[in-house]
């Protein structure tokens, strides 16, 4: 899609058919609507009921005017909206942490795709309340591709290819190739490059952590960073009786764990949570303390 600009608001110009050749003009908040009526449409499809009302997420740093349009666009999808609730503030109610009478607080480390939230909640009998939050909207998962691709691009080039002569279908699939070999590396050390799938005048080759960690480890240095800065703001030093809450999917690569436990030595990880899910449990969670106060349950 591409993006023009009407006075002081950016318009999407997105195509409408398959095959390009039409194309519709739509707000951020239309097209908000869009994927806020399709995932209504799926959970429904797969709870087999209609869905009455929702709880919608949204980053600790989200400003009033994003708040807004993200209201609008759930307007516009005609959703029946409970409440907005923080990111963090989910994952904190779903993080399972063991119950404690004094005051604790939770790092929440959120990688995405393409942003990093930061968020420090503190909770205290049973509230969880955002006390602090920062992060960078240009850093996340998509860095990461990149520097997977740099890496595979690099090996073809040693073979004699020149990658910038390939047309858009190749680069595609090189940059899915790049995403699936640094999903491997998250759990395993090596992972396999089957470049002949693309030109089949290719060898395949090996790609190791070692190599993928040191071209992003400049990335997770920033989110450490980001962190000691949020922490320095709140004037929170965090002991072994606080957590550390990973959260978002490029948050299982084993470099960003690592990291944090040498940052934080005597802070806990939490391993008993899915950082891809535990935002939507902990908005589940939310939701239906909500329905049980409406309803006196």
């Amino acid at each position: 899609f591409t993006v023009m600009q009407y006075g002081s608001n950016p318009l999407f110009v997105v195509p409408s058919d398959i095959n390009g050749n039409n194309y519709q003009i739509s707000s951020a908040e239309v097209l908000d609507s869009y994927f806020l009526k399709f995932l209504v449409t799926e959970a429904e499809r797969a709870l087999q009921y209609q869905i009455k009302a929702v709880v919608i997420t949204v980053p600790a740093f989200f400003q009033e005017s994003q708040i807004y349009t993200t209201m609008q666009a759930a307007n516009y999808a005609g959703l029946n909206v409970l409440a907005m609730f923080h990111e963090p503030s989910a994952a904190a109610l779903a993080s399972n942490l063991p119950p404690v009478m004094e005051k604790r607080h939770i790092l929440v480390y959120d990688l995405g795709g393409g942003t990093f939230d930061l968020a420090l909640v503190e909770t205290e009998n049973a509230s969880y309340d955002v006390i602090g939050s920062d992060g960078d909207a240009f850093l996340g998962g998509s860095d990461f591709d990149m520097e997977m691709c740099r890496i595979l691009v690099d090996n073809i080039s040693s073979q004699g290819i020149d990658v910038s002569q390939w047309n858009r279908r190749k680069i595609s699939k090189l940059q899915e190739m790049a995403e699936t070999a640094k999903i491997v590396l998250s759990t395993q050390e090596m992972a396999n490059v089957d470049i002949s799938l693309i030109d089949d005048a290719l060898k395949d080759f090996i790609v190791s952590r070692k190599q993928f960690n040191d071209a992003i480890q400049p990335y997770i240095q920033r989110t450490l960073d980001i962190c000691h800065r949020l922490l320095a703001q709140t004037r929170i030093t965090l002991n072994k009786g606080d957590a550390i809450l990973l959260v978002g999917g490029s948050s299982y690569i084993p470099l960003v764990r690592a990291s944090l436990e040498h940052a934080f030595p005597e802070v806990p990880i939490e391993n008993n949570v899915n950082p891809a899910e535990i935002v939507a449990q902990g908005a589940a969670w939310y939701c239906l303390d909500l329905y049980c106060s409406q309803h006196k349950i």
